[in-house]
């Protein structure tokens, strides 16, 4: 169900405790946004995040909510309207998740001695979005960091307010739980109308999914859409560092290697990025020009072969497996300099 449409206008806020953290933040949000808030430990995101939910006032500026300012809300609208997700786990041992998943009820005048059956079934439903029907019945003490996360954003959607804030959702989901959430927000932001704004150093992961990026950068925020970023050029200077660099084609993020040795290198697209990742961790910088060294990989039905030569006098030698590969390169090239 597609809720009432809303957004949110950040005017000239500057944020911190008693000193400036993030100056002069200036943004417009739609309804339907998924935006991820990128930026260094320290960089002021989970100050932003809890200056938007009125936990902390900001230092100068305002924000407002459909032209009301975030100031003027009671508590009661307010929790009908934002919900947050802190990365800070509460003990409350003796509540079950439906029991922790019904909170989300409580400014509807609801508690969990007396939901209707409409609440029990928002409760469970929430549940089950983010994929946590397995998890009832047990105590919130029993899980797993990573399961007590989906429970907290399970009580944000039994909360049902069009602006949900998340302080590192994803921080400790294995790798299929952090698609799969980040996947849920998207949805939850394009099909139910919703705001939805998370912290994250994951920025390979929020290119994939986030209408908007902001970052928070030399105290100021830069706010753009990926592709947009990455089309100026923006994205490589806002990663500019010595170990890694952007790689616009691919949107990944490419260690910056010490390389001591040139080899040619051929075959599939599919062989060649793969092997070409294995060569570039033993410092090989891989070219497509007619040289020796040499490397040609054959792909077979249910295999490859990789065919090294030297030079176009020595003999070839094979190679069933990148790790055998591997190991005789490192050989190889020991103590050799490019």
């Amino acid at each position: 169900m597609e809720e009432k449409a809303i957004h949110i206008a950040i005017d000239n806020l500057t944020i911190g405790y008693k000193n400036p953290i993030v100056r002069h933040i200036s943004a417009k949000i739609e309804a339907g946004s998924l935006i991820g808030l990128i930026g260094e430990n320290g960089a002021g995101k989970s100050t932003l995040l809890k200056t938007l939910a009125r936990f902390i006032s900001p230092l100068q500026g305002e924000i407002a909510i459909n032209n009301k300012r975030l100031e003027n809300f009671s508590l009661e609208e307010l929790s009908k309207i934002l919900s947050i997700v802190t990365t800070q786990r509460v003990s409350i041992s003796h509540y079950k998740v439906e029991d922790v998943v019904a909170f989300g009820r409580y400014p509807y005048g609801k508690w969990t001695r007396n939901l209707t059956g409409q609440d029990k079934e928002i409760v469970f439903n929430a549940i089950d979005d983010v994929q946590g029907k397995h998890l009832t019945g047990k105590y919130i003490n029993e899980l797993s960091d990573g399961e007590y996360q989906r429970i907290m954003i399970a009580r944000c959607l039994a909360q049902n307010t069009p602006v949900i804030l998340l302080d590192e959702p994803t921080a400790f989901l294995d790798l299929n739980g952090k698609y799969e959430i980040i996947n849920l927000l998207q949805t939850l932001a394009n099909q139910r109308n919703k705001i939805i704004i998370f912290s994250s150093h994951d920025l390979s992961l929020a290119i994939k999914y986030v209408s908007k990026l902001w970052f928070i950068q030399h105290n100021e925020l830069l706010e753009d859409t990926p592709e947009d970023l990455i089309l100026s050029g923006n994205m490589e200077r806002i990663i500019h560092s010595s170990l890694i660099s952007f790689n616009a084609i691919s949107g990944d993020f490419e260690c910056a290697y010490q390389y001591h040795s040139k080899l040619n290198l051929s075959g599939s697209d599919l062989a060649v990025k793969w092997t070409k990742n294995a060569l570039n961790k033993l410092g090989w910088i891989v070219t497509n020009q007619i040289a020796y060294p040499s490397l040609q990989i054959n792909e077979n039905k249910n295999y490859f072969t990789w065919i090294y030569k030297q030079s176009n006098e020595s003999e070839e030698i094979e190679f069933y497996s990148m790790n055998d590969l591997s190991l005789f390169l490192k050989r190889l090239t020991k103590n050799k300099t490019l």
